[in-house]
């Protein structure tokens, strides 16, 4: 990503960059793409099984399950100021 695209990135997300940061975001989105493509020259890592969790974990210690009553929406919603029509307002915060 170039200067531009970080600008634009940051505007639609409502945040404000200073320059240092903005040259910061470039050198890490560089940085990052030239890790992806050191992973791309790997052999046959296309034929490689994912990785979910590097460690054998045996869990032995599940409790059980307790049903416990929950409260309906509207006790939920009788604290929130901003509750309309069974859902809470907020303000928008992206374009």
């Amino acid at each position: 990503m170039n200067k531009t695209e970080i600008k634009k990135l940051a505007e639609d997300i409502l945040i404000t960059l200073t320059p240092e940061e903005e040259a910061a975001f470039v050198a890490e989105f560089a940085y990052f793409k030239k890790l992806a493509s050191l992973l791309e020259k790997l052999p046959n890592v296309d034929k490689v099984e994912p990785l979910m969790f590097p460690f054998e974990v045996k869990q032995t210690y599940l409790r059980e399950d307790v049903v416990e009553p929950t409260p309906g929406a509207k006790e939920i919603l009788k604290n929130s100021k901003n509750a309309k029509d069974g859902f809470v307002i907020v303000p928008k915060v992206v374009k």
